[in-house]
């Protein structure tokens, strides 16, 4: 007697994938072992780039973060801080069609979406530095002590940070 393959869902199998986002970015193949013992789900893991990785983010954020321009450059204090708005809105300048290949907005106050490029770059940097996979850029926060308003110039459009009121910006800069 053959029996079907089972129907069986993955998330069940697998609750320590946690999500059926996490669940997406792997394949389903189905295995069987005979006629008398049912289909196995097997997941493995797709083999797709991140974005990190297509766009070469590293990279180009490091590009970005070699700020040497300041009132005085030989200043004991180093190299400014960027937030992750500056640098998003310079990757946009910089690279104008890989922004748009990517698909999320810059952030801030009315883009009526809750992930943005900025979070991903402050997110993914934090990531990086804690596991030191990154050793040449530094973070920090700026306090939200007495900030009413953040805005960034976006090509000549004003972006609010959406997150100063509510959290200390993230602020990143090159030690290299």
């Amino acid at each position: 007697m053959k029996l079907a393959p089972m129907d069986i869902n993955p998330k069940n199998l697998y609750p320590d994938l946690c999500s059926w986002k996490k669940l997406r970015d792997y394949e389903d193949c189905r295995v069987g072992f005979g006629p008398q013992i049912p289909t196995k789900i097997i997941l493995k893991r797709r083999c797709s780039m991140s974005i990190w990785q297509q766009y070469n983010l590293g990279e180009r954020i490091l590009d970005i973060l070699d700020v040497r321009y300041s009132h005085d450059p030989d200043h004991h204090f180093g190299r400014p801080f960027l937030t992750p708005y500056q640098i998003a809105i310079n990757f946009k300048e910089q690279y104008q069609s890989d922004f748009d290949a990517i698909g999320m907005p810059i952030g801030g106050i009315g883009t009526g979406q809750h992930t943005s490029f900025s979070q991903y770059i402050a997110r993914e940097l934090s990531r990086r530095i804690n596991d030191r996979s990154i050793s040449n850029i530094e973070g920090g926060f700026l306090s939200d002590n007495n900030i009413v308003d953040l805005v960034f110039n976006d090509s000549g459009e004003e972006l609010r940070s959406s997150s100063i009121n509510n959290f200390d910006l993230s602020i990143f800069r090159r030690t290299d």
